[in-house]
């Protein structure tokens, strides 16, 4: 694992790191690892208590017309918000606790979280499966198209962390299969409970 840290941005290339950036939750790596199993647990223990956070999880619904994508982003508008505050108290505790500046990243992150928005919305086009248009592959080329044409502001960059967005997208992805086992397992085994009970009777 890496001791790349986020906070490494603010010091000179030839400086040597400091004791705070080597300690685990200095680095981005380690709260990549916090934030996905932080992520984990609530959703599991939300799930075993009969609950979930399927509310969280909105994204823009296939759409063929303005009007209709307008009226499905408004309608789940609570939705967005939530998520948009959800993700950014969770990273702004990463980035106060590397020593970077928190209103200034909040500031960058509300563009992206806008910006990514706007990426699926256009991914949930109705005609975008007839072009191979996916949400990633229109993120890869508008990051292409801005990235050579215009200057990005500086007061964004503290937001651009892609590495470790990617990082925390990685741990998710990583625990999503045996996360998935384990409920499976789960409701398999309640499934044959009744038949075991009624087995003797039989």
């Amino acid at each position: 694992m890496s001791n790349r840290s986020i906070s490494g941005d603010a010091v000179a290339g030839n400086a040597a790191p400091s004791s705070e950036a080597r300690k685990p939750f200095g680095t981005e790596d380690w709260w990549a690892v916090a934030i996905g199993l932080l992520a984990i647990v609530v959703a599991y223990a939300l799930f075993a208590s009969g609950s979930s956070i399927k509310w969280l999880a909105v994204a823009p619904a296939k759409w063929s017309g303005i009007g209709q994508l307008a009226g499905d982003l408004g309608k789940h508008a609570s939705g967005y918000v939530a998520l948009f505050i959800t993700f950014a108290a969770v990273f702004s505790v990463a980035i106060a606790a590397l020593g970077l500046h928190v209103g200034r990243f909040l500031a960058g992150f509300l563009v992206i979280f806008v910006v990514s928005t706007i990426i699926f919305a256009a991914g949930a086009w109705v005609e975008a499966s007839a072009y191979n248009l996916e949400p990633p592959l229109i993120a890869l080329a508008l990051g292409l198209f801005v990235s050579n044409l215009f200057t990005l502001p500086a007061w964004l960059a503290p937001a651009l962390r892609v590495e470790f967005y990617i990082k925390v997208g990685i741990v998710l992805l990583g625990a999503t299969l045996p996360l998935t086992l384990i409920v499976w397992q789960d409701r398999s085994r309640s499934d044959r409970q009744p038949s075991c009970r009624s087995s003797p009777s039989s």
